[in-house]
């Protein structure tokens, strides 16, 4: 399954979170997807 998002846009629509105390809790979990999320969501205004 490959589940790479295309955009910003699509990230914030499948994996959306309030708190950046989720966005570490996704990192810890070895999920590369999530990882994608918070590298995207950090650096850009989430």
């Amino acid at each position: 399954k490959d589940l790479k998002p295309k955009n910003l846009h699509e990230i914030k629509t499948i994996i959306p979170f309030s708190h950046i105390e989720n966005a570490f809790d996704i990192i810890q979990s070895d999920n590369h997807f999530g990882r994608i999320v918070i590298d995207m969501g950090v650096n850009s205004s989430f």
